[in-house]
């Protein structure tokens, strides 16, 4: 490997290099109130998608197991198991603990 390649090898790796350094961002980890509230606004917009993303993997595999039972879709139960009614315009937070 030659001097213009070696340099060139250099240059590459140093710009990956600073294209990940800008990756690594200051983002806090959401608290669960953030993430409660993101779940929210997927509701509202009926985005299943984030919905799912959100629940937990038990949740998952308890709403999967009741979709099977009643022979439709997990977006189906995800879409009608939320954690408030449709109507419901006032959601108080309290108590919020964070740990670890």
């Amino acid at each position: 490997m030659g001097p213009a390649e070696m340099r060139f090898f250099f240059y590459i790796a140093f710009l990956s290099l600073v294209m990940l350094s800008g990756c690594a961002g200051d983002a806090k980890p959401e608290t669960p109130v953030d993430t409660f509230k993101t779940y929210i606004n997927a509701v509202k917009q009926k985005n299943t998608t984030k919905m799912k993303l959100l629940l937990s993997s038990d949740s998952i595999k308890m709403h999967e197991q009741e979709a099977k039972a009643q022979n439709v879709t997990l977006d189906d139960v995800v879409k009608r198991e939320t954690l408030f009614s449709e109507g419901q315009k006032v959601i108080e937070f309290r108590n919020e603990k964070v740990e670890g």
